[in-house]
């Protein structure tokens, strides 16, 4: 069974094309149409990571730093990502 759901989720991602999105004050939201999965490539020397929540046909990202004492992002972050 875990072969099978790797092996399902393998030609999920592969079918995924990375493309540049810029969000606004740590903030990005867009329709899903027909996703099943996103994917994220953020690049490491930000210190970030992602809060995801969606629906049926539309998703938000939040990108808050790793060191809560910094607060919120609020210069404009170059990301990619892959709708599946």
């Amino acid at each position: 069974m875990r072969d099978a759901l790797t092996m399902i989720l393998d030609l999920i991602r592969q079918s995924g094309i990375f493309r540049n999105h810029t969000s606004l004050n740590g903030f990005f939201q867009d329709n899903s149409e027909g996703a099943d999965l996103l994917l994220l490539q953020l690049k490491l020397d930000d210190s970030l990571y992602p809060q995801v929540s969606g629906h049926k046909i539309r998703y938000a990202i939040r990108f808050l730093p790793l060191d809560s004492e910094c607060g919120e992002v609020t210069a404009p972050l170059d990301f990619e990502l892959a709708c599946c």
